[in-house]
């Protein structure tokens, strides 16, 4: 008997995903969906503004979505990981 895996998202996974756009929205240094990154001429303000976003994103719980939640994770599994990237 053939099987078919359903593929579509849980509506858990949809509202994961809206949340997290929504975050991107109201955080992100740059216009959501328009463009890339700033770019910098100098290597130490490239790494500080790395540190700074990946700080705001990992304060908010985005960083380490399966971690446990007592290591500041979310506790989620890999296809919420995956929803996320």
């Amino acid at each position: 008997m053939l099987r078919r895996m359903d593929l579509h998202a849980t509506a858990e996974q949809e509202s994961l995903r809206a949340s997290f756009r929504t975050w991107l929205m109201e955080h992100l240094p740059w216009p959501y969906g328009v463009g890339l990154p700033p770019r910098f001429d100098d290597l130490a303000e490239t790494v500080a503004f790395g540190r700074r976003w990946q700080a705001e994103l990992a304060a908010d719980g985005w960083v380490g979505l399966t971690w446990p939640e007592e290591y500041g994770g979310r506790g989620l599994g890999a296809l919420e990981n995956y929803v996320v990237i």
